[in-house]
């Protein structure tokens, strides 16, 4: 078991325990030689680490997804904390704990996946859509996947099970914004929100560390989302063409702008409520993150560069177990 994980490291602390080796680069001096830089993980976050010296005697003891042991210190730069390495070596698998390295989801992944079976047979009226839904989710191979993929390689919901928790997330707020808004087509809403990121199944990859497939960096998610879709909706008989193409153009457009990946602006009320909704609980996930793995010894968090800001700490309350798609009805 580790001494100490990376949310609990200050500044000017002794470094003496075992790290996932998630980067590293070796780079030039300006004075001259090489460094290595490299980012250190565990299941509580990620820490930039700098080897400064007798890099030509470690530049070939270790690699990205080994276990290394580290001999250091910590210091603090530009208002974050970061280890300079003494000594660094390869440590095999087999000796240590996997769980003190992999983040996994803390909520009951085969409940989160009953709740979103549930949420889909009774929000979603239409029976096409219903129909269609409950064929993809229903098939086994596919749950055993979807329980355990995360949501993203480093940004939001970034850990094993992390898919399932933002999806069934985004389905819950998509039956209250319904409630707000009646006008939204809640079927239409719910299926988008369920298959909005069904493509991250085969644009990651994950274990020890996450990654994209090369499908995923050639393809990427909204495409392969959309190919899966046209598929399983050819085989679902006298489905709609107006609904096929609705749906396919919330999946699309999810991303919302141009610039952020979407292929297609939204141009149709349940494509921009689910844009918004999507991005919400993305942006709130990762501040949720930063500030769990900030520590308590601030009122701020170190500066977040994805969020490019630092986040003001206050008491979190605790998360809750999954709730149905529509439980609070």
């Amino acid at each position: 078991m580790k001494a100490k994980y990376v949310s609990d490291y200050l500044p000017n602390q002794n470094v003496d325990d075992v790290f996932l080796v998630v980067r590293k680069e070796i780079r030039p001096k300006k004075q001259g030689g090489d460094f290595i830089f490299t980012v250190l993980a565990d299941r509580t976050g990620a820490i930039t680490a700098f080897l400064w010296d007798n890099v030509d005697v470690f530049r070939a003891k270790f690699d990205v997804d080994q276990f290394v042991h580290v001999i250091g210190m910590t210091k603090e730069f530009n208002n974050a904390t970061q280890i300079t390495i003494h000594k660094i070596r390869r440590v095999e698998p087999d000796q240590v704990e996997l769980d003190d390295f992999i983040r996994k989801s803390h909520r009951d992944t085969d409940q989160s996946y009953a709740a979103l079976l549930d949420g889909i047979d009774r929000e979603v009226a239409d029976p096409f859509l219903r129909r269609l839904l409950l064929d993809i989710f229903g098939e086994p191979e596919l749950q055993a996947r979807f329980k355990q993929c995360p949501a993203a390689k480093a940004l939001h919901h970034a850990y094993i099970g992390g898919l399932l928790d933002h999806t069934l997330s985004v389905m819950q707020l998509c039956v209250r914004i319904c409630q707000h808004y009646p006008f939204l087509n809640k079927s239409m809403l719910l299926a988008g929100a369920a298959l909005h990121d069904i493509g991250k199944l085969d644009e990651l990859v994950w274990g020890k560390s996450i990654d994209y497939t090369d499908e995923g960096r050639l393809v990427g998610h909204i495409t392969m989302e959309a190919i899966l879709l046209d598929r399983r909706i050819s085989a679902i008989p006298d489905f709609p063409a107006d609904l096929r193409m609705e749906l396919l153009h919330l999946v699309i457009s999810h991303h919302r702008e141009l610039e952020f990946g979407s292929p297609k602006r939204p141009k149709t009320l349940e494509a921009l409520a689910l844009s918004y909704l999507d991005d919400l609980d993305a942006k709130l996930g990762t501040f949720l993150e930063a500030i769990q793995q900030a520590g308590e010894s601030d009122h701020w968090t170190p500066y977040n560069t994805n969020l490019q800001r630092f986040i003001y700490r206050r008491s979190v309350a605790e998360d809750k177990p999954a709730e149905g798609v529509g439980a609070d009805e």
